[in-house]
């Protein structure tokens, strides 16, 4: 299977979750496919979750602290910010990951104006 934008937008992707188990796939099928991918995580990527040729940004969906130029070019969000256990003393929720975070995310794409 390709993966081919249409002819208008950037070849140029942003992933948030970029270091979980499914992110890390994704940045590679989409380096192998020719984009350019910014990898966004909490923390920065360990060894064997880094890939190469992902530009790397550190970013908390939930509070918002999205860089300016992580998405900046972009003409695509792959949005994989997910938890499968809440920790309430940390305010970590389901609602404040899933929800929150996606607002988070949304917000940021309308300010980079990413289609």
């Amino acid at each position: 299977m390709s993966v081919e934008p249409p002819l208008s937008l950037p070849k140029k992707v942003a992933v948030t979750g970029a270091t979980g188990f499914i992110g890390t796939s994704v940045c590679h099928a989409l380096v192998a496919a020719g984009y350019e991918v910014i990898g966004l995580s909490r923390d920065e990527p360990k060894p064997d979750r880094s890939v190469g040729g992902v530009t790397y940004f550190k970013a908390d969906v939930t509070k918002g602290n999205i860089p300016d130029e992580a998405f900046s070019g972009c003409g695509y969000i792959v949005h994989l910010v997910g938890i499968i256990a809440e920790n309430r003393k940390q305010g970590v929720t389901f609602e404040s990951v899933h929800v929150g975070g996606t607002r988070q995310v949304l917000r940021a794409a309308q300010i980079a104006k990413v289609s």
